[in-house]
């Protein structure tokens, strides 16, 4: 497995890996808009696209990694840890936000592993499922 930036070419096969295409119409501007505009990157195992992952600066300002998806098959394989060191690699920051819905225990997990800290909660995102927002202080060499 190997994990490189993403790029516009790279669009189809993420809408084909990512299930909430079907549900969400939002969710296909989501990610060309993310291709064109932030830092994406994609996991490549077996010359497909496995995972993708989006580092914006939307959130106040902040570097908030808005997108990480890993396809299930392939979750706890190191997948995700490496495509948020990928990101965290690249962030022009001194911290980083993330977030996950309080439902998803496997991501707040996987936050807990790479040392994010809870920084919050938003209520009403999704109904009955809130937002729990996590933050990292990266150290960066000089």
């Amino acid at each position: 497995m190997h994990i490189r930036s993403a790029s516009v070419t790279d669009l189809e096969p993420i809408l084909l890996l990512d299930p909430l295409v079907k549900r969400d119409p939002s969710r296909p501007d989501f990610i060309r808009r993310s291709l064109l505009t932030a830092h994406s990157f994609v996991a490549i195992s077996k010359n497909r696209i496995v995972a993708y992952g989006v580092l914006d600066y939307s959130f106040f300002n902040q570097a908030y990694i808005s997108m990480l998806y890993v396809e299930p098959s392939l979750r706890r394989r190191g997948i995700g840890s490496a495509l948020m060191a990928a990101i965290e690699a690249t962030c022009k920051e001194q911290k980083v936000f993330t977030s996950t819905n309080e439902s998803n225990k496997a991501m707040q997990a996987l936050l807990s592993q790479l040392n994010y800290k809870r920084s919050g909660i938003i209520e009403n995102l999704d109904e009955g499922n809130p937002e729990l927002i996590y933050f990292k202080e990266l150290v960066k060499r000089t």
